[in-house]
């Protein structure tokens, strides 16, 4: 089950009315990175081991090369990867924590480019809205970067590398992409055996099995709107599955056997109820039910903390408890 954990530590300037899409903890748990559709990205040294949780420092990360960054995620402490809808997936190093200002320029050090992700800009129509193309979630594992994208409606996995401070992504092969309409977010169990997918449009969310490629199941509820971050717990047995279009997070579980996972097997309140009234009202009254809820999930290294974030709640913390 879990718990709400309060937190104290510096208000962030940061506006809470900014669309906030992905969260993601640093390998070392001691950097939350969150991602805001207002060309900015919040980072803030966190301790998620004192309670209530300690956030000491923060800054907000600007740059002219973000194009709508809606996902990210760290290669280390000091370097992360960032997809951005409106271009392609950029790299970028992030100063110390001591070094850190209110606002921090960052330039790109690296950008990776595929025919996948189609043109910078390049927009497609769906029945409900015009959207962004490009990649909008990205995820590091080993040494692969995982990259969903709407351009056609793919996920896909480029090989990297990091050498004598220098990156480098090798093509895209395409892993998943059968039934997918607007793949919002990509997660991997940390042995790499599975990957799971949030089918935003298709109100489902897609389990692959790494070996082969091949689907291992589909995961819904009645409940479940538009899936859209997720993650796993750190063995792989129960899924945190974000619910843009409402006010729960919906967990799954398993016994690692995916195939046989059914209906959410609980779903957390995560939304407080003033923030989730004022985001419904602050969008047109068609786009109402993509909005509202959770966006970016992630839980710390540690696989105690869950950390969640959406427009006006830029951060909310969950304990896990066994």
């Amino acid at each position: 089950m879990l718990k709400a954990v309060p937190h104290v530590g510096l208000a962030p300037s940061f506006d809470e009315t900014a669309r906030t899409e992905d969260i993601k903890f640093s390998p070392s748990g001691r950097v939350l990175a969150v991602v805001a559709t207002t060309r900015s990205i919040a980072v803030f040294a966190i301790d998620t081991g004192a309670r209530p949780i300690q956030i000491s420092r923060h800054a907000i990360l600007k740059s002219s090369s973000f194009s709508s960054p809606h996902g990210i995620d760290f290669l280390s402490d000091d370097v992360i990867v960032v997809a951005n809808r409106a271009g392609w997936v950029t790299f970028y190093r992030v100063p110390p924590v001591e070094a850190w200002q209110e606002q921090v320029t960052i330039e790109p050090i690296h950008e990776m480019r595929s025919v996948w992700f189609g043109r910078k800009g390049a927009k497609r129509e769906t029945a409900e809205r015009r959207i962004n193309c490009g990649p909008g979630s990205v995820r590091v594992h080993g040494k692969n970067l995982f990259v969903c994208c709407n351009n056609a409606n793919t996920v896909t996995v480029h090989p990297y590398e990091i050498a004598e401070g220098r990156i480098a992504t090798g093509d895209g092969t395409v892993i998943a992409q059968a039934g997918l309409e607007i793949p919002d977010g990509v997660a991997l169990t940390r042995d790499g055996r599975w990957m799971a997918v949030s089918n935003h449009q298709q109100h489902c969310v897609m389990i692959t099995r790494r070996s082969d490629g091949t689907l291992a199941g589909v995961l819904r509820d009645d409940d479940l709107r538009h899936p859209h971050g997720l993650c796993f717990d750190p063995v792989g047995g129960s899924l945190y599955v974000a619910d843009a279009g409402e006010s729960h997070v919906h967990v799954f579980m398993s016994g690692g056997d995916w195939q046989s996972a059914n209906g959410s097997t609980f779903k957390l309140p995560a939304v407080d109820v003033d923030a989730f009234r004022k985001t419904r009202e602050a969008v047109p009254e068609e786009l109402r039910a993509l909005e509202g809820g959770i966006k970016g999930i992630d839980i710390d290294p540690s696989g105690r903390v869950l950390a969640t974030t959406c427009r006006h709640q830029t951060l909310r913390f969950f304990e896990i408890l066994r």
